[in-house]
């Protein structure tokens, strides 16, 4: 349900330029070591002895508005938990390293795309996977695709695939083993088909409103999981999400980034995992009312030192950049606050409901507003809508948004939004993995948007 009354605009949204710049650009991932927050704990596998069977409780935050990673309503929930159920050419370690998924080499070309030679896998129904699979999965991508719309005007995305045998294609508009990575899924027929998998994991029901349940696919052939089930459970907030983990109604979660968030999950005596990487936090004035001169009037009223240490703290920096990286400059770019004669003019703003962080920096905008003579009306949307619909077609005019990336951003999106003014980087944060040790073992934080259950097929029960 919208909360305001006003008819939403179309739009292309800014932050789908992104994804977009990643699926074309050319560059290396950051060869910077990761910066943890705390401890980075990889899975080891001479840790106490793994339990066959058994189901681990998992929770996040919110709900996808769908499961379909190509719908113009995906969001990174939706890649998230589709990482244990379909392939991806090329996939993404916590480093930020592309490695080979349902592709077995990608080597440049005469053309100077990539010529890309498959795994021979097999779908859960029996069927392989095949080159026309992928050509089929890449041809919905277009500026309607979620994230990964175009920068400019929602101009289609045209990788230029074509099939030259059974496992064997060349794609000629992407250049990179990062740019053929998450969360470019591979489909059955190129179509979001929930009864057929090509994971380690297959979704066994879903439930509107409550969660996901997978269970081992049969037919994988890779690293088998020793788990029988993962069930995924939607969860309103952070602190109904610790409530649940301590009173074992949950064994594993990943809260987003929050204040005094490690202090909590140790007061809660939960083991955790979380390294900054390539998530931001970000403002989206796309759908604003408003014009240049007043969006730059809203940016420069803005005090990220003041929201840096008294939310932000050691959980992550400001960030001068949509495409955060780790390293000593990952937070580096273009991006400069600009004066304006222009008043600042009186805003909706917006957040999705259950994000703590976000929620806590909205309030504290709107003093800043109004401390510059501006009225910010604070509005507020369940996940599956803010991230769902909203991210299409929004009623409001600022959005505070949380997002995952992934190596291979270059910087041209950061100078047509600093140019534009439709959005302003906040903060590039930290990412986590909370769990009982006492009862699961196996999980690490991925900073990227490959997501907490990239690694699913190792988890087991204790």
């Amino acid at each position: 349900m919208r909360p305001v009354s006003r008819s939403p605009r179309s739009r292309s949204v800014w932050l789908a330029g992104l994804a977009a710049l990643c699926l074309l650009a050319s560059c290396k991932p950051a060869a910077d070591p990761l910066l943890p927050t705390t401890t980075v704990s990889l899975p080891s596998p001479s840790a106490s002895p793994r339990a066959r069977g058994g189901t681990v409780r998992f929770g996040v935050i919110g709900e996808p508005a769908t499961l379909d990673p190509y719908s113009s309503t995906a969001s990174d929930l939706t890649y998230e938990l589709l990482r244990p159920v379909y392939p991806t050419l090329f996939r993404i370690e916590p480093d930020g390293t592309a490695v080979p998924d349902l592709a077995r080499t990608a080597t440049s070309g005469a053309s100077g795309g990539l010529e890309v030679k498959l795994n021979k896998r097999r779908w859960s129904d029996g069927r392989p996977i095949t080159a026309r699979d992928v050509a089929q999965s890449y041809a919905r991508i277009d500026g309607s695709f979620g994230l990964f719309g175009a920068a400019a005007g929602g101009r289609s995305v045209d990788p230029g695939v074509k099939v030259r045998g059974r496992y064997r294609l060349t794609i000629e508009g992407l250049r990179t083993e990062q740019s053929l990575a998450s969360p470019l899924f591979v489909l059955p027929h190129g179509r979001f088909d929930p009864k057929v998998s090509g994971g380690p994991f297959r979704i066994a029901e879903t439930v509107p409103g409550f969660g996901i349940t997978y269970k081992r696919n049969k037919s994988w052939e890779g690293t088998v999981s020793s788990l029988n089930s993962v069930r995924v459970e939607y969860i309103e907030d952070l602190d109904t999400m610790v409530a649940l983990l301590q009173q074992s109604r949950l064994d594993a979660a990943t809260p987003p980034s929050a204040v005094n968030l490690v202090d909590r999950l140790d007061a809660a005596q939960l083991e955790q995992s979380s390294a900054l990487g390539w998530e931001e936090i970000a403002l989206d004035f796309d759908e604003a009312s408003i014009g240049e001169p007043e969006r730059t009037a809203v940016a420069g009223a803005v005090d990220r030192t003041q929201l840096q240490e008294g939310l932000i703290r050691d959980d992550g920096r400001i960030s001068n950049t949509l495409s955060p990286a780790p390293g000593g400059r990952g937070a580096s770019g273009p991006w400069k606050p600009s004066t304006t004669s222009a008043a600042v003019p009186d805003v909706q703003l917006a957040v999705g409901k259950g994000d703590e962080l976000t929620e806590q920096i909205q309030e504290v905008l709107q003093l800043q507003l109004d401390k510059v003579g501006s009225t910010a009306e604070l509005v507020s949307a369940d996940t599956r809508t803010f991230y769902g619909e909203w991210r299409a077609s929004s009623p409001t005019d600022v959005s505070i948004v949380r997002v995952m990336g992934f190596p291979g951003a270059e910087t041209k999106l950061d100078k047509a939004i600093a140019r534009t003014v439709t959005g302003m980087p906040l903060f590039e944060v930290s990412s986590f993995v909370t769990w009982r040790g006492d009862v699961v073992q196996g999980l690490a934080v991925n900073p990227t948007i490959e997501g907490p259950l990239w690694n699913m097929q190792d988890w087991s029960k204790v």
